[in-house]
């Protein structure tokens, strides 16, 4: 039987709304550093590992409730992966995560092409000159880090149409207003991701999440989810827990496992509760 789909919206934008607070202040302290300086040099390198970050971050979250959707064709699992692993999602895990550590070190377009279309949210693509803005501060990026802001053939060669230098060993300008519009470019690009995936699932709250890994663990026609949890819709939340109508004539392993949901409700918040799943694993 297939593990239930637990993915909750709120926290697959998670990543991005972090990313967004953190562009957010930097763009709020850009004004006061000055072109060329360490201190803005150091803002920007922050800005593009800032998205970065968001990115592997997001695509982390997503495969672990649909992993059915990570391309497996050239994986290749070793001895260690196999003993180390409890569970075949731990292989996938593993698999996922190595994957999105390389993909940070691909290029953009490539990056952004892997993520778009596992999501599913490739279509209708993305403003192609934003994404060449975006192409050239990454390797921008890459020269101050690895070069001290001079042109070399590899940002000659994948800097694409928005490169700002064109002979290798030139010295890369570095205004205030570069970086600002750098800046201000990442925030549209995420704010672009939070929209398609915001729209795609929608549907994905987290009482629908608890509603899905309520089915799979009762399939008996007596437990339905709404005769024991009372909801709030609009906060998604599940804010009481009543009696089920036929609740005396569950097997003992339903009792079980709803003496467990219960203790999850009233002691989620209490750090020293013994029952709880959490205390034991992810």
């Amino acid at each position: 039987m297939q593990p239930p789909r637990l993915l909750i919206l709120k926290r697959l934008l998670g990543p991005s709304c972090r990313a967004l607070t953190t562009l957010a202040e930097i763009r709020a302290k850009l004004p006061s550093a000055a072109s060329e300086s360490y201190e803005l040099q150091g803002y920007f390198v922050l800005t593009v590992s800032t998205i970065e970050l968001m990115l592997t971050d997001t695509y982390l979250y997503f495969f672990r409730s649909f992993p059915e959707a990570f391309d497996f064709k050239d994986v290749q699992f070793s001895k260690d992966d196999i003993l180390s692993a409890n569970l075949s999602l731990d292989l996938i895990e593993q698999q996922v995560e190595k994957n999105a550590i390389k993909q940070a070190y691909a290029s953009f377009p490539e990056q952004l092409s892997r993520f778009v279309r596992a999501l599913g949210v490739a279509d209708p693509p993305i403003d192609s000159e934003l994404v060449e803005r975006i192409v050239e501060v990454k390797e921008t990026r890459n020269v101050l880090l690895h070069n001290n802001l001079r042109v070399n053939s590899l940002y000659v060669a994948r800097a694409g149409r928005c490169r700002r230098q064109g002979a290798s060993k030139e010295p890369l300008p570095f205004p205030q207003k570069y970086v600002i519009g750098a800046c201000e470019d990442l925030q549209a690009f995420i704010q672009e991701l939070q929209g398609r995936l915001t729209s795609k699932f929608a549907s994905y709250t987290r009482i629908a999440a608890l509603r899905r890994l309520w089915a799979y663990l009762f399939s008996s026609p007596v437990m339905l989810f709404d005769d024991f949890w009372v909801l709030d819709e609009a906060k998604d939340r599940v804010v009481a827990f009543k009696k089920g109508q036929y609740e005396e004539h569950l097997a003992n392993s339903e009792r079980i496992f709803l003496s467990v949901w219960r203790g999850h409700f009233n002691g989620w918040r209490d750090p020293d509760a013994h029952l709880l799943m959490y205390s034991l694993d992810d």
